[in-house]
């Protein structure tokens, strides 16, 4: 499936870009993210 926008074209996949969240990875970056709101 080719995207035809074009902020996705050209992009590399890195940490900042492309990173599968679970919900488990994505509670665990919260949490990291605001410590004092958990």
């Amino acid at each position: 499936m080719t995207s035809n926008n074009k902020y996705d074209e050209n992009l590399a996949k890195n940490k900042a870009n492309y990173t599968e969240l679970t919900p488990l990875s994505f509670l665990e970056r919260t949490a990291r993210v605001f410590p004092h709101k958990t």
